[in-house]
């Protein structure tokens, strides 16, 4: 068994699979699978993989075919892997040199290690630090999920992702966090990669204001509660980037 799974997934981003690739590449520690779930991409995607697993000193497990959206490809991923702790690295996003170095001593089977992750303009310019603030995920997601170890029992434990259009991840994690409190997370303070702006998570992030309130209620939040918290959010998203 492999210590650890790293799960990346692709549509149609073949330069965002190359700079993840490069950054695999690199890790001083290697035992890992890198499993790629691609959405049936048509820009040349699974011949890229094909070269990539000839290539790639650690295996490659891949494949190419429709699904369900971002949380299904995450968990077909998750049911693939057979190693003790999951990484999830989406498509363009990069772990430092040392990144799996670093989650393989501080890993540990009864909780979660959150890092810190670089943020990353259009430009190509760091715009700040995303902060792994799991106590507070109570209200909202504060952690970087791609740079979040988790010990694979947890998803039999807790169940996978669900199949939600925004806010899935925040819909398992605050699962986790209403099951295993504080205790069952753990703050790498360390950044471990760059997170580049741009998907879905930064597209629709009213709509994952929205998201997060029904989940909120959905996991026992009352509903008066649940509305100020999105309002709150609402409001300091609007002060910081406009209308």
């Amino acid at each position: 068994m492999r210590r650890f799974s790293i799960i990346t997934i692709a549509r149609n981003d073949v330069a965002g699979l190359e700079r993840t690739l490069q950054s695999l590449l690199k890790q001083t520690l290697t035992d890992f699978d890198w499993i790629v779930v691609d959405s049936a991409s048509s820009d040349g995607t699974p011949d890229f993989l094909a070269d990539a697993k000839r290539q790639m000193p650690m295996v490659l497990d891949w494949s190419s075919e429709p699904d369900r959206g971002i949380a299904h490809a995450w968990n077909k991923g998750i049911v693939r892997s057979r190693a003790e702790y999951i990484l999830i690295l989406n498509s363009g996003d990069t772990f430092t040199q040392r990144a799996v170095e670093q989650f393989n001593r501080a890993c540990h089977p009864d909780r979660i290690i959150c890092a810190h992750a670089r943020l990353i303009g259009a430009d190509g310019a760091a715009t700040g630090i995303f902060k792994a603030q799991p106590y507070k995920l109570w209200r909202g997601m504060h952690i970087p999920h791609n740079w979040s170890c988790v010990p694979s029992d947890f998803y039999r434990r807790l169940g996978l992702y669900p199949e939600l259009r925004d806010a899935m991840d925040f819909a398992w994690y605050h699962r986790a966090y209403k099951r295993l409190g504080r205790q069952g997370f753990q703050i790498l303070d360390a950044v471990l990669g760059d997170f580049y702006l741009g998907g879905q998570s930064t597209q629709r992030v009213v709509e994952s204001f929205e998201a997060n309130r029904k989940i909120l209620e959905l996991n026992g939040t009352p509903a008066w509660a649940s509305a100020m918290i999105y309002r709150a959010y609402l409001w300091n998203h609007r002060r910081v980037n406009g209308p």
